[in-house]
């Protein structure tokens, strides 16, 4: 069960877009690192839940035509089809609350 579990884990992390959100928030230290800038954590945050949503949106929503090129990946996704949804609202509400609770605090993705 144990082993199932982390495979579960490898297969959704490799098919699902988060090592693209991750790639998204190295391209964003990286930046700032190259610009001498500090970046806290709040801002990476919520550009990785950005990005998954955006991520995990279409490949739900071309499942179909993704199926012709990547069975495994789209496969990966049926199986967790009846979560999709869920997994949509709770991400598009943590990144609207996210916001604004930074927005209010008047965060911004680059400290100088």
């Amino acid at each position: 069960m144990l082993k199932e579990f982390f495979k579960f884990i490898l297969v959704e992390v490799i098919y699902n877009g988060h090592l693209q959100c991750m790639s998204a928030v190295g391209i964003a230290i990286s930046s700032a690192l190259l610009l001498n800038v500090k970046i806290s954590w709040p801002p990476l945050v919520i550009l990785y839940l950005s990005f998954y949503l955006i991520y995990l949106y279409n490949r739900y929503k071309e499942i179909d035509h993704d199926f012709l090129t990547n069975r495994t990946r789209s496969e990966h996704i049926r199986k967790m089809d009846k979560y999709v949804t869920s997994i949509l609202a709770v991400n598009t509400v943590l990144v609207a609350i996210l916001l604004s609770i930074f927005a209010n605090l008047h965060l911004s993705l680059i400290h100088i």
